[in-house]
């Protein structure tokens, strides 16, 4: 007589962890690479504005030490019940940035000049945001 056990398990799978913070009364400063093509950037307090922050945990999936994580960042005024950036003048005084939280370098970014960037307030400190960027 024999006995067969059979023993499953699912291979784990690893997904980007994705964050997205609101910053209240902070600000977005874009700081130039003297003799380079990349921008840094601060967030920073003291603000009327708030501070959009979404970015995607990358470093399980990779194995780089000062490669940072993708993010896009974009300013809203708190006062108003929605909010729609679609132009680049929109989107260029809403500050909206993407890069990299880090790399060897430091943290860098590029203004975002197209796609669609919206929200509408649910409560207080709560909102529905929606961000459509091209690749």
């Amino acid at each position: 007589m024999g006995a067969f056990f059979f023993a499953g398990c699912k291979e784990k799978v690893d997904l980007p962890k994705e964050t997205f913070d609101i910053l209240a009364n902070h600000s977005i400063q874009i700081v130039r690479y003297p003799n380079t093509p990349w921008n840094g950037f601060r967030v920073e307090g003291g603000s009327n504005k708030h501070v959009v922050f979404y970015t995607h945990n990358l470093m399980d999936l990779i194995h780089c030490n000062d490669c940072g994580n993708p993010f896009i960042a974009f300013e809203i005024d708190p006062s108003l019940a929605t909010f729609n950036y679609t132009s680049p003048e929109e989107l260029k005084n809403a500050r909206a940035i993407r890069g990299q939280t880090g790399s060897f370098f430091g943290p860098y970014a590029y203004s975002i000049l197209s796609g669609k960037v919206t929200g509408q307030k649910t409560r207080n400190k709560s909102w529905l945001i929606s961000i459509e960027l091209p690749a």
